[in-house]
């Protein structure tokens, strides 16, 4: 809300010093009577056109300073806290239907995998599947949300908000009609719905990195020598740690015996259980033990490793919505104790994502022994990229609670124009810098001493590898009988 500024005597819309028109009367005795009359008149015109722009200068106090009609809210953070309320509404029942969609796409999984034609594809092994899933996933979760904040507002549910506020809390302006909640929960839903969409967009952009980084390793580990020499490898992911077959070879090598050297006794007990887990799956290969390495597709272990972190990363989840809950009850009581508005939030939220980058900035760049058993090769990478997803999704509502709201541009229009520009600049940078930083990371920790949790990641992808061999047989011997699922 705008204040009013403070009024300088020497503003037009004052009232003369009364000692100035005391000064602008001319006295009896220099002049006659007639003159004196007419000054007179003049003065009092005058102060008439001074009255009348004060009158108007002051016009739109009640309706711009003090709450007023639709215009409750007399500062921003009351604006800011009844809209948080409102959100912690939201994110309840959306906990509450994603749960429902989860269980029910669970069950309907479960009837097709049953059924006696069921033909298993590879589209579960490519992130940029998964994301076209959980997106329309997230969209159906979202029109229930608004179906049922409808239905809501048809029961009278935000009349009783009304009569219960102010046995609550009675210190600070609220709106005082339920017409007012419904409009303003849909104008909220709509900003939700919003940095949803643009969260997606935005994790789309790491899962064409990944596909990107699938491509290159694959052609690096099968000598696709043409396909390189067509679309070279990133120097920001794969690219950092091989660029052509033989450094790829080179770097394979040096994963099965940084793995083997890792479950030796010079690595601590703890430490080591998992790389002898690693080696115990290699070797019903034969990998180790017989020099199969054919076995091992090294490029489809990271493929996999950088699908699991990328989809944590877009997948949202009933704990999800709960903690956004959570998030947002803090906001709100951030906002009615400590006035404390957006823009702080925001800053502490993009420090957080800054201080989840240098982590991974330093974790690329950092060498580290294959007997380390210190607390950084402890720490997983997908909890991690984890953490870098609640601040993400935070900062999208932020960035489309400024560009999409609409009193922002009807009473700060340069300043919503500023962030508009400043969310697209920042859309191609994610897409340039830090979607390969994401992947180049994943990529990093798929490496010993980062050997946590990979036998099972090991063993699924040599036996992916296998059906991978027989369905490329069949396509060579029998295209008429290969049909895969396209769709």
């Amino acid at each position: 809300p705008k204040v009013l500024p403070k009024v300088r005597p020497e503003e037009p819309g004052v009232i003369a010093d009364p000692r100035q028109v005391e000064k602008a009367i001319p006295r009896p005795d220099m002049m006659d009577l007639k003159k004196v009359e007419e000054a007179q008149v003049d003065v009092l015109k005058g102060l008439e056109e001074d009255l009348h722009r004060a009158e108007r200068s002051t016009d739109d106090f009640g309706a711009e300073v003090v709450p007023h009609g639709h215009k409750w809210w007399r500062f921003r953070w009351e604006y800011s806290y009844v809209e948080a309320t409102i959100i912690c509404l939201l994110c309840l029942i959306a906990a509450f239907w994603q749960r429902i969609h989860d269980a029910v796409r669970a069950h309907l999984s479960r009837q097709v995998t049953e059924a006696p034609i069921f033909y298993t594809d590879h589209f579960r092994h490519i992130a940029l599947a998964t994301w076209v899933r959980f997106f329309w996933g997230e969209l159906v979760v979202l029109l229930l949300v608004v179906m049922t904040l409808w239905f809501l507002a048809r029961v009278g549910f935000f009349d009783l908000w009304i009569r219960v506020q102010f046995f609550i809390i009675t210190s600070i302006n609220l709106p005082t009609e339920g017409v007012m909640y419904v409009d303003m929960s849909f104008n909220v839903a709509m900003q939700l719905i919003v940095a949803v969409m643009l969260f997606f967009l935005m994790t789309l952009q790491i899962c064409y990195r990944a596909l990107q980084n699938d491509r290159d390793c694959k052609a690096l580990e099968l000598g696709a020598r043409d396909d390189l020499a067509h679309h070279p490898v990133s120097d920001i992911m794969i690219g950092k740690f091989a660029s052509s077959p033989e450094e790829f070879a080179a770097l394979k090598k040096g994963w099965l015996e940084g793995a083997s050297t890792r479950s030796t006794d010079i690595t601590p007990r703890a430490a080591r259980e998992d790389a002898l887990q690693v080696c115990a799956v290699l070797d019903e290969r034969g990998v180790l033990s017989d020099g199969n390495l054919n076995a091992f597709p090294l490029w489809f272990f990271i493929s996999q490793r950088v699908r699991r972190g990328v989809e944590l990363t877009f997948t949202i989840t009933a704990c999800m919505w709960l903690f956004c809950f959570v998030t947002f009850l803090g906001f709100a009581l951030l906002h009615l104790y400590l006035h404390v508005a957006y823009i702080r939030i925001s800053i502490v939220l993009a420090l957080i994502c800054v201080a989840v980058f240098v982590y991974m900035a330093v974790s690329i760049n950092n060498m580290r022994s294959v007997h380390d058993a210190s607390l950084a090769t402890w720490i997983s990478p997908m909890l991690v990229v984890a953490c870098f997803q609640c601040p993400l999704f935070f900062l999208c509502f932020v960035a489309t609670r400024l560009v999409v709201s609409i009193w922002m541009w009807v009473y700060f229009f340069r300043l919503a124009l500023f962030f508009s520009i400043v969310l697209i600049a920042f859309l191609f940078l994610f897409y340039l810098y830090v979607a390969p930083m994401i992947v180049a990371y994943l990529i990093k920790t798929s490496f010993p001493p980062h050997t946590h949790g990979s036998a099972t990641l090991v063993r699924d992808v040599m036996d992916e590898h296998e059906i991978w061999k027989m369905r490329e047989d069949l396509r060579t011997t029998a295209p008429r009988c290969y049909t895969p699922h396209t769709s």
